[in-house]
Order: C-alpha cells, then sequence, then structure tokens
C-alpha cells in the first residue's frame, strides 16, 4: 500500500508541475489546432481517390491516426525531461535520500508521462465528440464507435512513448541530441517494421493500426468502387474532390484487444528496465566522467600560486584585445568544438572530403546533408549556453554582450558549417556552378541563424535539434521542394532563406535585448 501510495504521490507531483509549464500550453494549441484541422478537412486520410463518409467509426480512426503520427512522434519532446528537471533543481538529491527505489521513480515518472499524454489525448476526444456532435447533428451520436479506435490504437502508443522518455533520460549516452535523433528517425523506421511484421492473427500488434484499419477500411472502398487498387495516405491537404464510400467500423473482438493490450505490458517492461541504467542522482556516476578542460578552465597552478608580475601599462592593450570580436570568435569556436570527440571529428572530415569528389547532383546533395546533419549537436548550443551553464548573469555582466557576443556566437556557427559543407563548396566552385553555390551559401547563412534564434528563445539545446532534423527529414530527405534548403539538383532562389536567416537573426538581437533589459 506504501508503494502505491509513494507512486501516486511522486506521479502526481510530477503531473502537476510538467501541466504548469509553457510547453504544455504550446501542446494544447497543437491539439486544437489537430482539431481543427480534422474537422476543416485540412487533415484527410485517403484511399486512393476515395474517403470514408465522416460518421462516428471513420473520425473517431481518423483522429486516432493522428494521434499517433503527432503525439506518438513529437509528445516524446514534451515529456522527456521529468528527471533532468529533478536533476537540475536539486530535487533529485531529496528523491535519493528517501527510501523510494530506483524501480518506484522510474515506473512513478513513467505513470507521471502517461497522464500528460492521456490528457492530450481526452481533449483530442472531447473535441471529436463536439466535431462529431457538430457535424451529424440529424443522426445518434455512437460513442462507441467514435472512441474505441482513439482508446484502443493510441492508448498503446502513448503508454510506449511514456516509457521510451524514461528510460532515454536513464540511459547516459541517450540523454542529449544522439537521443533525439534516435527518436526521430527511430519512430520513423518503427511504422514500416510494425506494419511489415503484424500479419495475420497478430495485426493487433500493429503498434500505429494501420494494418487493423486500412484493410477494413479497403475492403468497404473495393466494395462500393472496384476500381480501388488498394492504396492509402495520411495527408495533410486533400487531393481534389474525393469519391465517397460509408464504412461501419471495426468490431475490437477480444483477440485484437488482448494483443492491444501488450503493448501496455512492453511498456511497463521499459519503465522497470530504465530503473537499471537510473544512477539514482548519484554525484559519484558524475564524477566518474571525467569533464574535458574547456577553454575557461585554468590549470591549478594558476590558482594556487599567485603572480607577483606588476600590471603595468603595457599589458594594457593585451588585456584590452581579449574583448575584441576576433577574440571573442576565436573563444566562441574553441567552446562550440571543445565536446567533439576525434572520431566525430574523423567522421566530420570524411564527409568533407567525400563531397569534394561528389560530381553528380544528387550524390552532392546527399553527402551535403549528411555532412550538415552530423555538427547538430554542435549547433544546437548556440545561444543557450549560459542558460544551461547558469552564467547568464556573468555574460550579460560582460562588455558589448550583444553587439560582440551574440555575433561572435553566429560566426562560429557560421564557420562550422561552412567547414562541414567545404567539399561540396569545393566542387561547385571547380565546376562553376552559380545556381547551386548560391543554394550553398543560403543555407550556411540560414542554419546557424536558425540555431542561435531558436537557442535564444529556448534556452535549451533540444527545440533547435528536433525542428532542424525534422526540416531536414521532410525537405532535403524527402524531395518537398518548400522546405530543400540544400537542393543541389534543381536549386531553389536563395532569396527565401536569405530573409529567414536575416529574420531569425533580428529576432534573436530583439530576444536577447530583451533578456539584457528587463
Amino acid at each position: 500500500m506504501r508503494t502505491l501510495q509513494a507512486l501516486g504521490a511522486i506521479a502526481l507531483a510530477d503531473f502537476r508541475e510538467r501541466t504548469r509549464r509553457e510547453s504544455f500550453l504550446v501542446a494544447l494549441a497543437l491539439v486544437g489546432w489537430l482539431a481543427f484541422a480534422v474537422a476543416s478537412r485540412r487533415i484527410v486520410l485517403h484511399l486512393d481517390t476515395y474517403e470514408g463518409v465522416m460518421n462516428a467509426a471513420w473520425l473517431g480512426s481518423l483522429i486516432a491516426l493522428v494521434v499517433c503520427v503527432s503525439l506518438g512522434w513529437l509528445g516524446f519532446f514534451l515529456i522527456n525531461s521529468s528527471i533532468e528537471l529533478d536533476r537540475r533543481t536539486g530535487t533529485g538529491e531529496i528523491l535519493a535520500a528517501s527510501p523510494i527505489s530506483r524501480v518506484q521513480y522510474t515506473v512513478a515518472k513513467w505513470l507521471s508521462n502517461l497522464a500528460v499524454l492521456a490528457l492530450l489525448v481526452v481533449l483530442l476526444m472531447t473535441a471529436s465528440v463536439f466535431l462529431h456532435w457538430r457535424a451529424m447533428q440529424q443522426s445518434s451520436l455512437d460513442l462507441r464507435a467514435l472512441l474505441a479506435p482513439i482508446v484502443m490504437i493510441a492508448g498503446p502508443l502513448i503508454a510506449l512513448t511514456a516509457a521510451c522518455a524514461v528510460l532515454f533520460e536513464s540511459v547516459r549516452f541517450l540523454k542529449g541530441g544522439l537521443g533525439t535523433a534516435v527518436w526521430l528517425f527511430g519512430f520513423l523506421i518503427l511504422v514500416p517494421v510494425s506494419m511489415h511484421w503484424a500479419t495475420g492473427r497478430f495485426v493487433g500488434l500493429d503498434l500505429f493500426g494501420f494494418k487493423l484499419l486500412i484493410p477494413s477500411m479497403g475492403a468497404a472502398a473495393k466494395a462500393a468502387f472496384p476500381a480501388y487498387r488498394g492504396g492509402f495516405a495520411l495527408g495533410i491537404v486533400p487531393q481534389g474532390e474525393p469519391q465517397l464510400f460509408h464504412w461501419a467500423g471495426l468490431e475490437w473482438p477480444a483477440w485484437i484487444v488482448m494483443q492491444r493490450l501488450l503493448w501496455l505490458l512492453v511498456a511497463a517492461a521499459l519503465a522497470l528496465l530504465a530503473a537499471a541504467f537510473f544512477d539514482r542522482f548519484d554525484p559519484a556516476v558524475a564524477a566518474s566522467v571525467q569533464p574535458r578542460r574547456g577553454l575557461t578552465e585554468l590549470p591549478p597552478e594558476s590558482v594556487l600560486e599567485p603572480t607577483h608580475e606588476h600590471p603595468g601599462a603595457g599589458m594594457l592593450p593585451t588585456a584590452l584585445r581579449r574583448f575584441a570580436l576576433g577574440y571573442r570568435l576565436l573563444a566562441e569556436v574553441q567552446l562550440l568544438l571543445k565536446g567533439a570527440s576525434r572520431i566525430w571529428l574523423v567522421v566530420a572530415l570524411g564527409l568533407a572530403v567525400g563531397g569534394l569528389f561528389a560530381t553528380s547532383p544528387d550524390a552532392r546533395s546527399t553527402l551535403l546533408l549528411l555532412a550538415w546533419i552530423w555538427p547538430v549537436l554542435i549547433w544546437s548550443s548556440m545561444g543557450c549556453r549560459e542558460a544551461r551553464a547558469g552564467t547568464r548573469e556573468f555574460l550579460f555582466g560582460c562588455s558589448h554582450p550583444l553587439l560582440l557576443q551574440l555575433p561572435a556566437q553566429w560566426l562560429a556557427g557560421f564557420l562550422v558549417t561552412v567547414l562541414a559543407g567545404s567539399g561540396v563548396l569545393l566542387q561547385l566552385l571547380i565546376v562553376g556552378d552559380v545556381a547551386s553555390l548560391q543554394a550553398w551559401l543560403a543555407a550556411a547563412v540560414f542554419i546557424p541563424s536558425l540555431a542561435l534564434m531558436l537557442g535564444v528563445i529556448s534556452g535549451a539545446s533540444k527545440v533547435f535539434e528536433v525542428i532542424y532534423l525534422l526540416l531536414c527529414y521532410i525537405g532535403p530527405l524527402n524531395k518537398v521542394e518548400q522546405l530543400d534548403f540544400i537542393r543541389m539538383h534543381a536549386p531553389s532562389a536563395p532569396g527565401v532563406w536569405l530573409a529567414t536567416a536575416a529574420a531569425s537573426l533580428g529576432i534573436a538581437l530583439l530576444w536577447r535585448w530583451w533578456q539584457l533589459n528587463r
């Protein structure tokens, strides 16, 4: 009984703290937009050129798929900070001194994460009931057909997402940017793998529910339109005026329900597994990782043995030069690269050399994309390093923090961008491809500008990591023309990305000015 009380107390306290954050308000806005997008047919499910009549079963299934794609994927980043918050605020030290075990702590964090995501799903379910009532005022409200797909499909997925968030925070090498990349791309890989694996009597194990819904919908579409060939797409913008067919929904037999519940057991197992990696806020574990010597760290002898040199006038110009933009640029470059290992540098060099010998536009695009994804953890520290290290007051009190320090950060990020993509740059100079050179330059200016703006505004590195990796996936990787900022095969007008970069820099400067004067 005491164990259940401890679990409930930790989960409830964490849930209350999480729902009071500004990020939760952003999530509420996302849920509201999703409900509006479904109601206004901005998000639709097409089976070729056919679409189901908007009854309770179709609306509930569509919302379930939208929850899986949106909250299942991006909701991870909403909840993936609870353990780190306890560590940063000192609450973890209090919990470590209490009789709460590691298993109790990680399970409580899982329940808290699940409660946050479940609340968003409940709000979306409430919106779906209102949408159905508004669209179908002349018919009865079939709550079972409307809500069953959301509960049975979205429920297991958000439970697994909540457990993965705890596991990623507990495993040391998955805490930072590597964990962000693993989740973003691993989630995308899991969709086709789950659909391929769940066949026959095991279709209920398809985590995202596509193998449950699409065959049944396809059968209804085939019966109404024999020309249907079996395709489907969940899109943001409807493709023309669809032909409608009626779909009555799934029956949800007991064997499918049991298979869906198995994912809850998997999620619970992951929460228990996280306890094996959780360090229980032990300072000895953090001390076992020797920090690399940074630029601002002094050797021990400089602290223990004071100098007796007289600070004459001849030393003053040297001291003044330390506040110049050139010195700050050198310092910022060293701070950006101080955590880069030799392996990281070798891979970056290999990608740059590969870009030098890339002759075709497709090869140049691919290598440039890889070369500009590799330093994502370097750029993500721009604009937010002082917030993470707790040195804002010290840094903001230095000489010209707005006119010298912030431009130096941007120039350092731009220099890293140029060096990472230097191979493709040299190849473009050799072949004389002026249009691609303009696109390369616009992208090189845009990347550090976006990183600096998001870092200054958010005070965290994860925001840039998520947005930038999503942009790379949707734009360059999937060839979405409007978001492909490094196109080498058919360069778009670079003015758009240069204007976006200029706007990002302006916002960063204004935000930092507000931080300095508030």
